[in-house]
């Protein structure tokens, strides 16, 4: 279940569809790795990566909390084709040492 989860934060890391999560678990199949092919589709793979999200938030709202002093920089571009892509940077203080800066685009 850990490739699963892995292949999946990797699906939702590089933007890729959904639907190619059962392509790549084959491929990693082929490639010698022992994997069932239960939970290997679009469905599961989009429960996986809400699950990981909803971590994610859960940890970073855990060090916001604790954080003595944030700062928060946040940019947007649009592209040629019309999307918008938001960065927003985070330099969390705590004790008065920086303790971590988080980014994501």
């Amino acid at each position: 279940m850990t490739i699963k989860m892995n292949m999946a934060y990797f699906v939702a890391e590089e933007e890729l569809p959904f639907s190619k999560y059962e392509g790549l678990l084959s491929l990693q199949k082929r490639n010698g790795l022992e994997i069932t092919m239960t939970y290997a589709n679009d469905k599961s793979c989009a429960k996986m990566v809400s699950v990981i999200g909803n971590v994610f938030k859960d940890d970073l709202t855990d060090e916001v909390t604790r954080a003595n002093y944030i700062s928060v920089m946040a940019d947007g571009v649009t592209g040629a084709g019309g999307l918008e892509n938001e960065t927003v940077y985070a330099r969390l203080i705590c004790d008065g040492t920086p303790a971590k800066t988080l980014g994501r685009a």
